[in-house]
């Protein structure tokens, strides 16, 4: 409906949205009247491994937006000053881009920090669609094979099942680490380093008003993220978990 509409500016919320509407630098999206109407993306991962674009600073195309993720060194900085680990579990979808990303840098940092990475992926479907079928057996492997923290990855899907993963890492006292607010405020995560979104979308919001107004062109307007993250501590799964806050004395 898009090309029909002809809007002067799409907002996207997520990765397979703003995939779904711009498509990647390699193949976009095959509606040519697309392609000359700005898009500002919000809570998009990693845009570059996503393919969405290739340099964060000079956008190629109509694609520009913010990254809603706090860099994972400072995730994993705060997760271990809180409880520090050697096996850092991790449940992901294979079908979305941002978990494969992440993954492989979580990977990456267990090689250079000789911590254990224990990534167990969500089982697929018969149309290739992840599916919550064997889920407490994977929560059971994580735990029984030493996972001090499970770390849930910015995946849209993973957030729509918050409300069964949660119960069974807790039964296992296994704590839940959160990439995201969402994962705060509806998967009931012990802490986190997160962007608000609210924030995010401010941000989003005045690059929409710059292209909108004139006063800057998609090429002049870099992807960024914010400047300024969050510390959110779950209390009562705190309590429940008997892992308080590692606060001086």
């Amino acid at each position: 409906e898009l090309p029909a509409l002809a809007p002067d500016l799409i907002y996207t919320w997520g990765t397979p949205v703003t995939l779904a509407v711009a498509g990647t630098l390699a193949n976009p999206n095959p509606l040519k009247e697309l392609h000359d109407i700005p898009v500002v993306f919000a809570l998009v991962a990693d845009p570059v491994g996503a393919g969405i674009v290739r340099d964060l600073n000079a956008p190629e195309r109509n694609v520009t937006g913010c990254i809603h993720i706090v860099p994972l060194e400072r995730q994993l900085q705060h997760m271990r000053s809180y409880q520090d680990f050697s096996k850092l579990g991790v449940l992901y979808n294979p079908a979305e881009a941002n978990s494969q990303a992440i993954v492989q840098s979580l990977r990456q940092y267990g090689q250079t920090q000789n911590k254990e990475i224990l990534a167990t992926s969500l089982q697929l479907d018969a149309n290739g669609k992840p599916s919550t079928q064997g889920l407490q057996d994977m929560i059971e492997r994580l735990h029984q094979d030493g996972a001090q923290w499970l770390y849930l990855p910015p995946d849209t899907y993973l957030g729509t099942i918050y409300d069964q993963i949660t119960p069974l890492a807790i039964a296992r006292r296994l704590p839940l680490f959160a990439s995201t607010e969402l994962a705060m405020r509806t998967g009931n995560a012990l802490t986190g380093v997160v962007s608000r979104y609210f924030s995010v979308g401010q941000l989003a919001g005045v690059k929409a008003a710059d292209l909108l107004l004139g006063r800057k062109t998609v090429a002049q307007t870099p992807v960024e993220s914010l400047k300024r993250f969050s510390i959110m501590v779950n209390m009562q799964m705190a309590q429940q978990l008997e892992l308080y806050p590692p606060l001086p004395v």
